[in-house]
């Protein structure tokens, strides 16, 4: 009779450069995801703000004056409510006087900082 030890699993060298490959590809996965996130929350931030500034001019044209405040808009926007901003910025009216810009308004997210065009207001 001719025993042969069979070997079954992994030794202890290769579980560990498997384990180091697997950290590697975190290490680099990782962060351009985080970036990706956040890159896609500010998108989203700005996408609700501009919005925003064009539901302000639909006020403006029906109500033949422009909103003193963003919850003015409620009525004019889906769902009768506010848009928030995906990492819970503010948004509110900031005057659109900066350079190459009407004087005006403008929406402004306090986290992000993503203004939209200017509207006169």
């Amino acid at each position: 009779m001719n025993s042969k030890k069979i070997k079954h699993g992994f030794t202890l060298v290769e579980l560990m450069i498997v384990i180091a490959i697997i950290g590697v590809l975190a290490a680099i996965a990782i962060p351009n995801f985080r970036r990706s996130r956040e890159l896609a929350r500010q998108n989203k931030c700005f996408e609700f703000s501009a919005l925003l500034s064009r539901t302000a001019e639909l006020y403006s044209i029906e109500r033949k004056q422009y909103p003193s405040t963003i919850a003015d808009l409620t009525p004019f926007l889906g769902g009768n409510r506010v848009p928030l901003c995906p990492t819970e910025g503010i948004y509110d009216w900031v005057k659109g006087t900066e350079e190459g810009l009407p004087n005006g308004k403008k929406v402004f997210c306090s986290q992000h900082g993503c203004a939209t065009s200017t509207w006169g207001g």
